[in-house]
């Protein structure tokens, strides 16, 4: 048990999060984070789900937001912002309309 809890103290560490509190009475451990990890723990999930959607248009020009978001396991409103914030760093286009169009992968 020792081993493990040290485990959970260095991965808070390197994960430059306040170390756990361990309460006693069954075992309770709670986990404080500050907002900026709260942060860049959004950005990498909202990276990964880029990741994915950049990938699946590339295989399917056609992709629905609705499909993008079940292959990422995300809201489609979550979708929509990923896909103008792919669009805004130049590394998607929409070509035509949004009902008869297609999107293109530029980078």
């Amino acid at each position: 048990m020792a081993l493990r809890i040290e485990r959970i103290m260095d991965a808070c560490k390197a994960a430059d999060v306040p170390e756990p509190e361990f309460e006693t009475g069954g075992l309770w451990v709670v986990f404080h984070y500050p907002e900026e990890a709260k942060e860049r723990m959004s950005e990498k999930a909202s990276e990964k789900a880029s990741e994915k959607i950049i990938k699946e248009i590339s295989r399917n020009s056609n992709a629905t937001i609705a499909s993008l978001a079940q292959l990422t396991g995300v809201t489609t409103r979550s979708v929509e912002r990923n896909l103008k914030k792919l669009q805004e760093s130049g590394q998607l286009k929409r070509i035509g309309s949004d009902k008869g169009g297609h999107w293109e992968v530029l980078k």
